[in-house]
């Protein structure tokens, strides 16, 4: 008589095999249901599951990436690569702050902060693999594995781990290399694997790792840098030999945060602004606006610069200044007005009337974000003693990088201008990387070995940051005004 495991040896050809008690539990009847014609499913050497006949097309897995905004969940076939759905939810733990920060606070004030943050985010979960696997008419328990991606703190809130280093100098995380866990240990109410990707240190997070993966700079000899904008400016310079890391504190502009009528990528926010159209700005879904998002107030600035509203330093135009340097677009100075004693240039007004502008103070917000971002992105290729012309391409990752206007983002300095022409957004590169890390085997081997290897700068500790941060305050104009349509009278603010 042959016993199970050996019937499975023979069966499987492997010699080391694992079962877990619960798979043991289906064996009997499963062997006998189909006259002993089974599918065994494997991670690793261990054998997760065992069932009649032949099921290897039920065989799923999910990508989750954990943005501090947004959660996205991807449900891939496991069988042939294929995508099958993705739902996209704003994280519940906003209610506890809007950035990594704000909710590291949270824990320190809260005696159970932690234990709520981490509810939030595995309930949610835990309802969002319910749903996907009910709308798709597929069984909970054929998901199989799952690859989680996040920044360091959405990782350690994830797993309940105490994020207070992450926000104290030297800024030490609890871990940062790649890791499986039991789904039950977790909490979650799935029964899938679950395989967290490795990041590289407290500001360069998993999220930036599968960014560096599917941009491809991992396999070409040319090097080419990843830029991932958000609170923080995490950036990357590498090629298939090496990755080169850094984070600069970006502060949340680009998010909207900070903003005076700053909202999240919502309907009727200001995505897009031109000065020289009758029609000076989009709204997501065209809906009447209600505030500003990240890809706004870069086009607020960018716009500003080009038609003489601000100067190179920043400050906002002024009658008393003696000549308005384009005459023909004077009419723009009539939107320029001082509410509460502070400057602001009026935009459009929202469905109740009440103006959004763009303020003085709005404007020094972007200058603090885009100095320091392009000074990390001048210490990275400094560090490899390139210049720009000998990068490849840049990749914009992320939700701002993939609807920001580019020249945009170079009129106003925040990426250097010799980077025009090289480069490329990659939409929501972290879900993209955790994707191929939950597909390819390979792909795992060549991530885990790049970020063991990896080198991560910590920009506080260059003297020349501050250097190239004070001269990336001020901006010049790149770009001379387009031709106007119309010259629009201002909007009519009735009390100031």
């Amino acid at each position: 008589m042959m016993r199970i495991k050996d019937f499975l040896k023979e069966y499987l050809k492997i010699e080391n095999i694992d079962i877990d008690l619960n798979v043991l539990r289906k064996i009997p009847k499963a062997l006998r249901e189909d006259n002993y014609n089974i599918t065994v499913t494997m991670f690793d050497n261990k054998i997760i599951d065992i069932e009649p006949k032949d099921t290897t097309n039920n065989n799923y897995g999910l990508a989750i990436d954990i943005g501090t905004t947004t959660i996205a969940v991807y449900l891939l076939s496991l069988y042939d690569g294929s995508q099958i759905d993705v739902i996209s939810e704003v994280n519940n733990q906003r209610n506890y702050g809007a950035d990594v920060i704000s909710r590291i606070n949270y824990t320190l004030e809260n005696p159970d902060g932690l234990k709520k943050l981490n509810a939030s985010i595995v309930s949610q979960l835990n309802n969002i693999v319910k749903n996907i696997a009910k709308r798709n008419n597929i069984n909970i328990d054929n998901i199989y594995d799952t690859v989680i991606v996040g920044n360091t703190t959405m990782i350690h809130l994830l797993l309940g781990i105490d994020p207070e280093n992450i926000a104290k100098a030297p800024y030490i995380s609890g871990f940062t290399e790649a890791m499986e866990f039991n789904p039950k240990d977790i909490g979650f109410s799935f029964k899938s694997n679950i395989s967290i990707m490795p990041g590289v240190s407290s500001y360069v997070g998993s999220d930036i790792t599968a960014g560096i993966l599917s941009s491809g700079m991992l396999e070409s000899e040319k090097y080419s840098l990843l830029l991932d904008l958000g609170t923080n400016g995490e950036m990357a310079i590498g090629n298939k030999d090496e990755v080169i890391t850094c984070s600069t504190a970006a502060g949340p502009a680009f998010e909207g945060a900070n903003i005076k009528h700053g909202v999240g990528g919502i309907l009727g926010a200001i995505s897009k602004i031109d000065l020289s159209k009758e029609e000076k700005i989009e709204t997501i879904g065209n809906q009447p606006p209600c505030g500003i998002c990240g890809s706004g107030v870069l086009d607020a600035v960018s716009e500003m610069i080009k038609y003489s509203l601000i100067d190179e330093t920043g400050r906002m135009f002024d009658e008393e200044d003696d000549d308005f340097e384009f005459e023909e677009y004077e009419y723009l100075t009539k939107n320029l007005v001082e509410i509460d004693g502070m400057k602001q240039y009026v935009l459009a007004k929202d469905s109740k009337g009440d103006i959004i502008s763009f303020t003085q103070k709005d404007v020094r917000e972007v200058q603090l974000a885009k100095a320091a971002i392009n000074a990390g992105i001048q210490i990275l290729v400094k560090e490899k003693n390139l210049d720009f012309n000998d990068l490849e391409y840049l990749y914009l990752g992320g939700g701002f990088g993939n609807y920001m206007n580019v020249q945009s983002s170079l009129q106003i300095g925040m990426i250097p201008l010799e980077l025009d022409g090289k480069i490329k957004s990659i939409g929501n590169c972290a879900g993209s990387g955790a994707k191929m890390y939950l597909l390819s085997k390979e792909y795992r081997n060549l991530i885990i070995d790049k970020v063991n290897t990896s080198k991560y700068i910590e920009l506080s500790n260059r003297k020349e940051f501050q250097d190239y941060f004070v001269n990336g305050m001020m901006m010049e104009r790149i770009y001379e005004p387009a031709q106007k349509y119309t010259q629009n009278q201002g909007i009519t603010v009735d009390t100031f």
